[in-house]
């Protein structure tokens, strides 16, 4: 569908500016279509960013369980008071228990 020239007082001059009115709708919608391509973009960079976060998480959560389960399995081998350091040479003893009371029959 081409454009008709208009017949009237201004005629040619009236076209050229609706042809540059044209123009300038048509860049504005080149300009708005790119506007939504960086919306786009940016909201993907988001997510990214948002992911990257929620692995970095993940990370700390299981750097720290690692960091607590040595720090538990080193003070088990530390003796604690009252309780004597398992040795290599002697078997373990059995608990000593208070004798048993003497009961008649």
């Amino acid at each position: 569908m081409g454009l008709a020239v208009r017949a009237g007082p201004a005629g040619p001059a009236a076209e050229v500016g609706r042809v540059a009115e044209l123009d300038r709708m048509a860049e504005l919608g080149r300009v708005a279509e790119l506007d939504r391509v960086a919306e786009v973009s940016r909201m993907a960079e988001l997510d990214r960013v948002a992911e990257l976060g929620r692995v970095a998480r993940a990370d700390l959560v299981a750097l720290v369980v690692l960091v607590a389960w040595v720090i538990l399995g080193a003070l088990a081998l530390v003796p604690m008071p009252g309780r004597e350091a398992p040795s290599a040479e002697e078997p373990a003893r059995p608990p000593v228990h208070p004798p048993a009371p003497d009961v008649p029959v």
